[in-house]
């Protein structure tokens, strides 16, 4: 039994309607899922989790979006690397690579370990104006 992160960006009904359908696949599997939700915002899956402890106990973590979706909910990640499965709902898709009818055959492959994970880094940086930051 696996763990399954979920975002979905909020306001895109065709995200929400695949979030829905996740949920039922990963169940219907035995897997958990933990919904990672803003404060205040829920879809009614059980387990809405906070995106720093989705970050902690998922893996994989599913991303409806785009890639600042995804970016938004990488920057939680602390010390260990989940893997990111981004569906691309934006415009770019560099992180996002999925299409929405692809979701469900790679989630086979990743369970079945017959995908290729490609790794990114994730810099962290402050600006300094004088003492201050």
């Amino acid at each position: 039994m696996a763990t399954i992160g979920l975002v979905i960006r909020p306001g895109i009904d065709e995200a929400l309607k695949l979030g829905e359908e996740l949920y039922a696949w990963a169940k219907k599997r035995r897997h958990k899922v933990v919904y990672g939700a803003a404060p205040g915002r829920s879809i009614g899956i059980d387990g809405a989790v906070s995106f720093s402890e989705l970050a902690k106990e998922a893996d994989p973590i599913v991303v409806l979006g785009g890639d600042g979706t995804l970016i938004g909910v990488a920057r939680f990640v602390d010390k260990r690397s989940p893997v990111f499965l981004g569906v691309n709902f934006g415009n770019l898709g560099f992180l996002t690579e999925i299409k929405p009818t692809e979701l469900f055959a790679v989630l086979e492959a990743f369970f079945k370990k017959k995908i290729k994970i490609g790794e990114r880094s994730m810099l962290v940086a402050e600006v300094y104006r004088g003492k201050k930051r």
